[in-house]
């Protein structure tokens, strides 16, 4: 079976709090409601295709 997407809205909470807040991987999975792994996943797949300001 098949891996259901991230919705939109989740990653960017993914986002928010990685690059605001500066929390790791095991607390934002708490705070969305998802597995650390697939936290992980999301932030090195937006890192491929955000380029953050210097």
């Amino acid at each position: 079976m098949p891996a259901e997407r991230l919705k939109m809205r989740r990653v960017r909470e993914i986002l928010r709090y990685r690059f605001e807040e500066g929390l790791g991987h095991k607390s934002i999975a708490v705070r969305v409601g998802a597995a650390p792994s697939t936290v992980r996943e999301t932030l090195c797949w937006k890192r491929l295709f955000i380029k953050l300001p210097a």
